[in-house]
C-alpha cells in the first residue's frame, strides 16, 4: 500500500508525532538538567563540608606569603597516619586553610622527599586538594595544581591510580592497570533517601566489598570463608551506619587498594573515613543517660590520670555491647567486635604465612582507629578475649583486663594540638604467596 505523504491525514500524524517527540526531549532534558544540578549541588556541599572540617583540625596554621600567588606544599619524609598522624593532619589543614587566601591561585605539591606513605594519608590529601580546587574554581576562577612525584615507583602508582593525581590531574596522568591494581571506592550521597525496597550506597558498599577482598586474596589463591564474609558485612554495615547517625551527615568514604606489580611486596590497604562527630563527642553528649554514662564513667574513674578522657573513651568504645546509642537500641556495640576479631584473624593467618615463607615481622598486619585527638593502634600484640558473661573484651594490656590501664603506646594522644574531625579506620595486611586455600 502506497502512502500519500501529501495527504492531510499523514501531515497531521507527522505534526502530532513531532510535537510529542519534542515534548519528550524537553522533559528528558529537564530531568537531566535537574539531575546534573543535583549532582553539582551535592558535590559542592560535600567539598565545603570537607574543607570546613579540615580547617578545624587545629594546631598552628602554615605560613602563606602574601606577595606570591603560588603555594608549595612540602610532603614530609614520613607521611603515614599510622606512624606520623600529626604530619598528615597538619598537611591536610594547610591545604584547607588556603581557601582563606584568595590571592593563591596555584598549589604545587612536592612529594620528592617523601619515603613513606599510606592510603589513609593520601586519601586525606586528595580530599583536601580536590575540595580546595572545586571551591576555588566554583565561580570560574582559574586555579592550577602541579607537583613532583616521589622517587619510589610504587608510591607513584598509588598517587596516579587513586591518590591526588587521579583526583585532580588530567586523564593522561592517570594510571588504569586492571591487571596489577585492585581498586575499590565508594562515597556516600548526603541527599540520598533511605528506602526499604531498594539498595542505597551503604548497602551497595557493604555488599560489593566482600567480593573485592576475595579478588585481592586471589593473588595468593585464598578467599574469605562464609563466617568471615558475614563478619565483614555486619561490621561495615554498622560502621557506615554509625558514620551517618553520629555525624548527622552522610559523609563517609570506603577505599580499598592493592598494587600487585611486585609479588614480593604485596599488601592490601583499606580505609573507612567519615567526617563528623568524634567517638568522644558522641559519648560526651550522653553524660545524663545512665545506660551509656554509667559504665563509661566507671572506666574513666579507674584510669584517668596518665591517659586523658578521649584516649580512655576510645578504648572503652571497643568493648562489646558498649555504644553511645545503647539508650536507643540495647544490643548496639557489636561492630567493634566484628572488626577486632576480623583483624586478629588476619593477623594469625599472616603470621602463619610469614613463618612458612620466612617473611620478616615488619610485614605483620596493622590497623588504626583515629578519632579526634586520640588514636588506637593494632598490630597483633594484644588480643581480645571473652569475659565471664561471654562478651568480648579488648583492654590493651597483657592481662586483657579493663581493671588495668591500657598500654599508652597503643593509644597515643596526638601532639601539637591537632585532632581529626570525625573517625578514620585504616587496615593494612600483607599477602604472601602460599598454598593457602581459604582464610
Amino acid at each position: 500500500m502506497k502512502i500519500n505523504k501529501n495527504s492531510t491525514t499523514f501531515l497531521q500524524l507527522k505534526r502530532t508525532y513531532l510535537f510529542f517527540k519534542r515534548k519528550y526531549k524537553q522533559k528528558l532534558n529537564k530531568a537531566r538538567k535537574k539531575e546534573n544540578n543535583s549532582y553539582i549541588t551535592t558535590h559542592f556541599y560535600m567539598r565545603k563540608k570537607h574543607i570546613s572540617a579540615y580547617q578545624s583540625i587545629g594546631g598552628k596554621s602554615a605560613r602563606v606569603k602574601s606577595n606570591r600567588r603560588k603555594h608549595t606544599l612540602l610532603i614530609p619524609k614520613v607521611f603515614t597516619l599510622y606512624n606520623a598522624p600529626e604530619n598528615v593532619l597538619m598537611i591536610t589543614k594547610e591545604v584547607a586553610d588556603l581557601i582563606n587566601h584568595k590571592h593563591i591561585n596555584h598549589l604545587h605539591i612536592d612529594h620528592r622527599k617523601c619515603e613513606q606513605h599510606d592510603l589513609s594519608a593520601e586519601l586525606l590529601l586528595a580530599n583536601a586538594v580536590r575540595s580546595l580546587d572545586a571551591l576555588k574554581t566554583k565561580n570560574g576562577a582559574r586555579f592550577k595544581i602541579s607537583g613532583n612525584f616521589p622517587e619510589n615507583e610504587k608510591m607513584k602508582r598509588l598517587l596516579s591510580s587513586i591518590g591526588v593525581v587521579k583526583e585532580t590531574a588530567a586523564k593522561r596522568y592517570h594510571l588504569n592497570n586492571k591487571n596489577d591494581l585492585k581498586l575499590y571506592k565508594k562515597i556516600s550521597d548526603p541527599n540520598e533517601k533511605e528506602s526499604l525496597f531498594s539498595n542505597n550506597r551503604k548497602k551497595d558498599a557493604t555488599t560489593e566489598f566482600v567480593p573485592y577482598i576475595d579478588d585481592c586474596l586471589s593473588f595468593i589463591n585464598a578467599r574469605m570463608d562464609r563466617e568471615e564474609s558475614t563478619k565483614l558485612n555486619h561490621y561495615l554495615g554498622e560502621v557506615l551506619g554509625n558514620a551517618e547517625e553520629h555525624s548527622g551527615e552522610k559523609l563517609w568514604t570506603l577505599l580499598g587498594y592493592l598494587d600487585a606489580k611486585n609479588p614480593d611486596d604485596l599488601y592490601c590497604e583499606i580505609v573507612i573515613l567519615n567526617i563528623g562527630k568524634t567517638i568522644y563527642q558522641t559519648f560526651d553528649e550522653k553524660r545524663n543517660v545512665e545506660i551509656v554514662n554509667g559504665s563509661w564513667q566507671s572506666y574513666l574513674a579507674k584510669h584517668l590520670g596518665k591517659l586523658n578522657e578521649e584516649q580512655l573513651t576510645l578504648v572503652h568504645s571497643m568493648q562489646q555491647n558498649i555504644s553511645s546509642k545503647l539508650d536507643e537500641q540495647i544490643d548496639r556495640g557489636q561492630g567493634s567486635k566484628h572488626l577486632i576479631n576480623l583483624f586478629h584473624h588476619l593477623t594469625e593467618e599472616c603470621n602463619r604465612l610469614n613463618l612458612e615463607n620466612n617473611v620478616t615481622s615488619s610485614s605483620k598486619p596493622q590497623m588504626l582507629i583515629l578519632s579526634g585527638g586520640a588514636m588506637l593502634k593494632f598490630d597483633g600484640t594484644y588480643k581480645p578475649s571473652e569475659d565471664s558473661k561471654g562478651l568480648m573484651r579488648f583492654a590493651l594490656n597483657s592481662e586483657n583486663s579493663i581493671e588495668i590501664e591500657p598500654d599508652e603506646c597503643y593509644i597515643p594522644s596526638l601532639r601539637h594540638g591537632v585532632a581529626f574531625p570525625g573517625t578514620t579506620i585504616y587496615i593494612r595486611f600483607s599477602l604472601q604467596q602460599s598454598e593457602l586455600v581459604s582464610l
